[in-house]
C-alpha cells in the first residue's frame, strides 16, 4: 500500500491499520512518544535532534490529527516559516527547532520531526510526538528559555495539574536523555542539579556550578508529559581587582568601610575605581596609595545627565613597582543618540520592530542589541548582532539609511527591562556608541498602534491610529519622525506646500495621525508618542500610480479649452 502526500510529492511507505510501520528502517531517537500539553494562544519551540550524517538533508515538521505519518501534512521545511510554524536548522548542533505560535485546540494531534532521506528503500528518519492544546495545560513552565553564567546557577519552575501530583517529576537533558529526579545530584566536582517538588502543583529545578557544556535543550517531565526548556550559558565575567562606585565628593580621601576581596565584574561605564595592591581598612589618601575605595550606590539613570571625558591616571604602589591595572575611571565618555531614555509599553505575545539610528561614520562597525533587567549596560547580555537572528531576536543593518532595526517576537513579561541599541567601537578610550530604551511587556499595554507598518503613494494620504490607556488621557499626544525627532502635536501642521500632518485626539483612548500629500522623503520610521511612552511605526511611500500626471494635464485642457 502506498500513498503520495499532497505537499511531500514523493512515495513513502504507508502505515498499517494497527498504527505501526509496515517497513522496517525508520530510525527513532526514543522508543516512546513525546507527549506535550500546551496552552491555547501560547507559543512553543520544540527541539528535534538528528544524526550528524544528515546535516545536508532537508528537515521538516509534519502533522496528522489521526496519528498516520504517511498521510501527514508538512507544516514547514527547515529554515522557513509557513503560517504559524517556523522550522530552523542548526547543523553545528545537529538539531532543528520547530516554533508553533498562536496555538489552537485544532492543533491537537500527532506530529513528527522528520529528516528527508529521499529513497523508497530508505524511508525518512522521524521522531513522533503527541501534542494536546487546551486552556489549562497539565504541564507547563514559567519560563521556556533561561540563561546563566559559567560557575553560576539557574532555576526553572515547572507547573503541573492536580492529576499529576503523584507522578514522578524529572529534569531530562535532551541530547542524551539523562534524567534527574527529586533530590540533589552532583554532576561534577562543583556542579549539581536539585529537583524539589512542593506537592502543590509545582516543582523547581536548580542547576548550580554551570558549565558551557550544560547549555542546550532540556525537558521538564512528569508522568507521560514533558515540556521543552532551553538553557544558555554565557562566559563568566572577567576577574578584575576591587572596584566600586564612588561619589565625586569621596575622590580625595577614602573613608573606612572597605571591602578587600576580589570581585568578578566587567568594567562599567560610570564613575568607578579599578585598583591593584592590598586593601586596607583605615583612612588613606587616594592620590597617595590608590589601593581601595568606599562603596556607595550606583547613580540612577536620571542622574546621568552630564558626561565627562575619560581620564587615565597611572599610579605606582607603595613598593614603587608599576601596577598595570592601576587606573582611575573618573567618567567614561558615552556617546548617546538622544538625551532621554525611550520608553515602550508592549503587548504580551506580540512582535515589535525598533529602529536604531547611527552616524554614517559607523557603517562598517558591528551593531548589536543588549538587555539587562536591572538597567546596567555593562552587565547587559547581547541578544543578537547585526544581520543575525538569535532565538526570538533579529537585528538587521541598513547601511544606506544609517540605521539598524531590532525585531523581538513572542514578547513575554520576562522581556521587561532596559535595552540598548549599540555600535561596537572596541576601544577603552572610545567606548561603544549606544542608545538606551526601557521596555515593559504586559497584557494591556499603555500605548499601542493598530498597524505598526503603513504605506501610501506619492501625493496620497495615510493614517495611523494610536491607542492609549486611561492613565494617559491628559498626556500630550505627538507624532515624531525618528531620524530627526521632529514632532507634531494635536492639530494640523503644514509640512510643505501640498503636505500636512493632522493629529486628532478623540479623548476616548485613541488619537489618529493623518499625513496628506505624501512625498518620497516622508518614508521611514516614526514614533507614536503619549507622555513618556512611544511606539514605532514604519511608513513606506511608493510611486504615484501611472497616469496621474496625464490626468492632471487632461483636467487643465478640459478646463481651458
Amino acid at each position: 500500500k502506498f500513498n503520495v502526500t499532497s505537499e511531500k510529492k514523493k512515495i513513502v511507505f504507508a502505515e498499517s491499520d494497527t498504527g505501526s510501520d509496515v517497513s522496517a528502517g525508520i530510525e527513532s531517537r526514543s522508543s516512546s512518544w513525546g507527549q506535550l500539553s500546551l496552552q491555547t494562544g501560547g507559543t512553543v519551540t520544540i527541539p528535534c535532534h538528528y544524526d550528524m550524517k544528515y546535516i545536508h538533508h532537508k528537515k521538516y515538521w509534519c502533522f496528522d490529527a489521526k496519528h498516520a505519518f504517511n498521510y501527514c501534512k508538512i507544516q514547514a521545511y527547515g529554515n522557513n516559516t509557513k503560517n504559524r510554524v517556523t522550522v530552523s536548522d542548526y547543523p553545528a548542533q545537529s538539531l532543528f527547532t520547530v516554533t508553533m505560535r498562536d496555538l489552537r485546540s485544532a492543533d491537537t494531534g500527532t506530529y513528527w520531526c522528520v529528516v528527508e532521506i529521499g529513497g523508497l528503500m530508505e524511508p525518512d528518519v522521524k521522531e513522533q510526538m503527541k501534542i494536546t492544546v487546551k486552556s489549562d495545560p497539565d504541564l507547563s513552565v514559567v519560563e521556556t528559555s533561561v540563561s546563566g553564567q559559567e560557575e553560576g546557577s539557574v532555576s526553572v519552575q515547572c507547573l503541573y495539574s492536580a492529576g499529576y501530583k503523584n507522578e514522578q517529576k524529572q529534569w531530562c537533558r535532551f541530547k542524551d536523555w539523562r534524567c534527574y529526579t527529586v533530590g540533589r545530584t552532583n554532576t561534577s566536582q562543583n556542579s549539581a542539579v536539585q529537583v524539589s517538588d512542593d506537592g502543590r502543583r509545582s516543582f523547581s529545578v536548580e542547576m548550580r556550578g554551570l558549565q558551557k557544556t550544560d547549555a542546550g535543550w532540556y525537558w521538564c517531565k512528569t508522568g507521560d508529559l514533558q515540556v521543552p526548556v532551553h538553557l544558555s550559558v554565557s562566559d563568566a565575567p572577567p576577574v578584575l581587582p576591587v572596584k566600586y562606585w564612588i561619589k565625586r565628593s569621596t575622590m580625595k580621601t577614602v573613608k573606612p568601610a572597605l571591602i578587600c576581596e576580589e570581585h568578578k565584574a566587567p568594567v562599567v561605564d560610570l564613575p568607578i575605581l579599578v585598583f591593584c595592591g592590598k586593601c586596607q581598612s583605615s583612612s588613606m589618601e587616594l592620590a597617595r596609595t590608590g589601593q581601595a575605595a568606599i562603596v556607595t550606590e550606583p547613580p540612577t539613570p536620571q542622574k546621568r545627565k552630564k558626561q565627562e571625558k575619560l581620564q587615565l591616571i597611572h599610579h605606582k604602589n607603595r613598593s614603587n613597582m608599576d601596577c598595570p591595572l592601576m587606573f582611575i575611571l573618573l567618567m567614561l565618555s558615552i556617546e548617546s543618540w538622544s538625551s532621554s531614555c525611550r520608553q515602550l509599553s508592549l503587548q504580551t505575545g506580540g512582535l515589535v520592530t525598533i529602529p536604531c539610528h547611527y552616524d554614517m561614520k559607523y557603517i562598517h562597525h558591528k551593531k548589536y542589541w543588549c538587555f539587562d533587567a536591572k538597567a546596567a549596560f555593562n552587565y547587559c547580555k547581547i541578544q543578537a548582532y547585526g544581520n543575525n537572528t538569535n532565538d526570538r531576536v533579529t537585528v538587521t543593518d541598513y547601511p544606506a539609511q544609517s540605521l539598524f532595526t531590532v525585531t523581538m517576537r513572542d514578547l513575554w513579561s520576562g522581556d521587561t527591562g532596559m535595552y540598548w541599541c549599540v555600535v561596537e567601537i572596541g576601544g577603552l578610550m572610545e567606548p561603544d556608541v549606544k542608545e538606551q530604551m526601557e521596555i515593559t511587556v504586559k497584557s494591556d499595554p499603555d500605548l499601542s498602534v493598530v498597524n505598526s507598518s503603513v504605506s501610501g503613494q506619492e501625493e496620497g494620504n495615510v493614517s495611523v491610529q494610536c491607542l492609549y490607556s486611561a492613565g494617559y488621557k491628559n498626556e500630550q499626544k505627538q507624532w515624531c519622525r525618528s531620524k530627526d525627532w521632529r514632532c507634531h502635536t494635536v492639530g494640523r501642521t503644514s509640512t510643505s506646500q501640498n503636505s500636512a500632518v493632522q493629529i486628532s485626539d478623540d479623548g476616548r483612548r485613541s488619537f489618529i495621525v493623518e499625513m496628506s500629500g505624501l512625498q518620497k522623503s516622508d518614508a521611514g520610521w516614526y514614533w507614536c508618542k503619549a507622555g513618556d511612552l512611544q511606539v514605532p511605526v514604519h511608513l513606506s511611500v511608493s510611486d504615484a500610480p501611472a497616469g496621474t500626471l496625464t490626468n492632471t494635464f487632461t483636467w487643465f485642457h478640459e478646463l481651458y479649452k
